[in-house]
């Protein structure tokens, strides 16, 4: 989480992205614009963008990153924005 390195109200774009990218992690977010902008993008380990209709439901959150995570391949899905519900 963003607040556990020390990187809560930071910039989307210009902070938590290359902060990502440096330590290849795969973001995970509800920000659709944010998952929007980083479309366009191929430099970063992957984003994740969950459907606001499951920001409420923690177990169906948790259900859905387990899932992304077995299917996750860093070499093929580096540079990718996945949205899940």
């Amino acid at each position: 989480m963003a607040v556990d390195v020390g990187m809560e109200g930071k910039d989307d774009d210009s902070e938590h992205l290359p902060y990502a990218t440096e330590n290849d992690l795969v973001i995970v977010t509800f920000d659709h614009p944010f998952a929007g902008r980083t479309m366009a993008r191929t430099d970063h380990a992957g984003l994740v963008c969950l459907a606001y209709s499951i920001r409420e439901n923690i177990g169906r959150t948790i259900e859905i990153l387990a899932e992304f995570a077995e299917l996750y391949d860093p070499e093929k899905d580096r540079g990718q924005v996945f949205c899940l519900s």
